[in-house]
């Protein structure tokens, strides 16, 4: 991948997470849909970050088989969206490993500590829950809900 498609992807995440995560409502409010335990995450003006792990429920299917074709554990990948009413980037989509939305989310609560102080306390929350130092954190429900949804299909 070329620089500019990294810096690209990296734009197009951070884009999407300043509607999940905005300072001006609870900082998770979006991020229990995004890994999968309240449907799909997304909502106004027209973004998603959604776990995708089959090509027919990607947008771009050969995109979608060639990025988990790359991945070591092939079991699929988050997919961002941002309409294109909102956004004048193109693709308007692309393909995330965990620790990129990880990442991105994490990069997105430091902004957020920094410029709303008052909310540093809830942001560290939510980061601890990420980084796992809580064991009900963020990727422990993830792979729980990848396993529990695996079990039903």
């Amino acid at each position: 991948m070329s620089d500019a498609a990294s810096t690209g992807r990296t734009v197009l995440l951070a884009e999407c997470l300043l509607y999940a995560i905005g300072p001006h409502q609870a900082l998770d409010q979006y991020l229990k849909s995004i890994f999968g335990e309240d449907g799909p995450g997304g909502g106004d003006p027209g973004w998603w970050i959604v776990w995708v792990d089959s090509e027919a429920d990607a947008i771009e299917p050969v995109e979608w088989r060639d990025f988990v074709a790359a991945l070591d554990s092939g079991d699929g990948c988050f997919e961002v969206y941002l309409d294109e009413t909102v956004t004048d980037r193109r693709p308007t989509y692309g393909y995330f490993t965990r620790c990129e939305i990880y990442s991105g989310i994490e990069a997105r609560l430091r902004s957020i500590c920094k410029d709303y102080p008052e909310r540093r306390l809830e942001a560290e929350r939510i980061s601890m829950r990420l980084t796992k130092k809580d064991t009900r954190g963020w990727k422990v429900v993830l792979d729980a809900a990848l396993r529990k949804w695996r079990e039903k299909v």
